[in-house]
């Protein structure tokens, strides 16, 4: 099980999808739920399935019936993804920085711009 680089795009998908770990998931359902546009999100999901955190398949023809679109890709977590993912979110948990220490007062903005 390889690491994985956690990026706040990252850490969106895995606090949605981990509210449910044994839920089966299609890819723009989560962009859906997360506000993240697909193409951030399946390149991250195929990292994913890379590290070992992940399970895709791929939906079968009879499972889609008869509405006209793509395949979807469906991703399950794994018992070591689970684990992983978890403790990643729990060692970041005291690293959060708030955008107000980050970001200069809006009047030094202004100040600088006269």
């Amino acid at each position: 099980m390889s690491a994985v680089r956690m990026t706040l795009a990252l850490q969106l998908v895995l606090r949605h999808t981990l509210a449910e770990p044994d839920r089966e998931w299609f890819g723009n359902e989560i962009a859906q739920a997360t506000g993240l546009a697909d193409g951030t999100v399946y390149p991250m999901l195929a990292r994913l399935e890379r590290a070992g955190w992940l399970s895709i398949r791929h939906e079968a023809p009879a499972e889609r019936g008869t509405e006209r679109r793509p395949s979807r890709r469906y991703v399950r977590w794994t018992e070591q993804g689970v684990a992983a993912a978890r403790s990643a979110l729990a060692g970041l948990s005291g690293q959060r920085v708030h955008i107000a220490t980050v970001l200069p007062e809006p009047s030094t903005i202004l100040e600088a711009a006269s």
